[in-house]
């Protein structure tokens, strides 16, 4: 019965998943006079009851044992919206059952059983059917019935895709666990490759430390809003005990060799070895 009334969609905050409605129907001319004056909730403590009340929709009561209900609403035009007022009566429903309402379920206070599933979702803007003026939405409500146990309709609710509070708290633990695994995991090979070229640097250092050395830098250059890597090439022209003076000649786009970036002129500088490396 309820996978005939809904169909599950993930959306909205922290990845919290809500219910959507199917396909729509014709305006309920019951449902828009009794939002004209809508219940009040304290009267109720069962979210069916009180969806079939506000919406003068009718009950049905499936073969799965499950009581539903679905009701397309005209809300009026003043006032609050009468789709919230919906979602706040029955958040005060489901608090009056000691549970805490996670739209579009009411978890008991452990979080660990579905006492009821409520919502209302506005209707897609193709398929609005009332007064432009007015809100355009579905009501639906389920819970167990007499003879389906609480933890069934719990197992029910999990296999349509609804998640507790709970379990989206624990996945993004274990979400946050894979992240910064993934972060130390880069962090360290970069780190790896970074004493890997400063080794290699140690080791041609005799030579970048030689009159007439090619050597070679990477940097990055600014192309609109796009950094692209530049490699600077110069020539060994001098050497004191802890830098050399280099002359640099070139410069070229790493993954476009025949083009310079715009404003570069050969300039000599001083420099430290280790920051240069013989050119590849």
């Amino acid at each position: 019965m309820l996978k005939k009334l809904l169909f599950v969609s993930k959306l909205g905050v922290a990845g919290m998943v809500v219910m959507a409605m199917t396909a729509c129907g014709s305006a309920s001319t019951s449902g828009y006079l009794a939002r004209l004056s809508p219940p009040t909730p304290e009267k109720f403590t069962s979210s069916v009851n009180f969806s079939v009340a506000y919406t003068g929709g009718k009950e049905q009561t499936g073969s799965d044992g499950l009581r539903s209900v679905r009701e397309r609403m005209c809300g009026v035009a003043f006032g609050a919206s009468r789709k919230n007022l919906y979602l706040t009566s029955v958040g005060d429903i489901c608090a009056r059952q000691g549970g805490v309402y996670q739209r579009p379920l009411c978890m008991d206070k452990n979080d660990n059983v579905a006492l009821f599933a409520a919502d209302a979702q506005d209707t897609p803007a193709a398929s609005r059917l009332c007064n432009s003026t007015l809100e355009d939405f579905y009501v639906t409500a389920a819970e167990p019935g007499p003879t389906v146990q609480p933890q069934e309709f719990t197992v029910l609710m999990s296999r349509l895709g609804f998640k507790t509070k709970t379990s989206l708290d624990t996945e993004a633990v274990q979400r946050r666990k894979k992240e910064q695994a993934e972060l130390k995991s880069r962090m360290e090979l970069q780190a790896m490759m970074a004493e890997n070229e400063r080794q290699a640097r140690i080791k041609n250092l005799p030579q970048i430390r030689k009159i007439g050395a090619k050597i070679c830098q990477p940097g990055t250059f600014s192309v609109g809003n796009e950094k692209m890597r530049v490699i600077s090439v110069g020539y060994v022209e001098g050497i004191t005990d802890e830098k050399v003076q280099i002359r640099i000649a070139s410069a070229y786009f790493e993954k476009h060799p025949n083009l310079s970036p715009g404003g570069f002129s050969p300039s000599i500088i001083w420099d430290t070895p280790m920051s240069w490396d013989l050119c590849r």
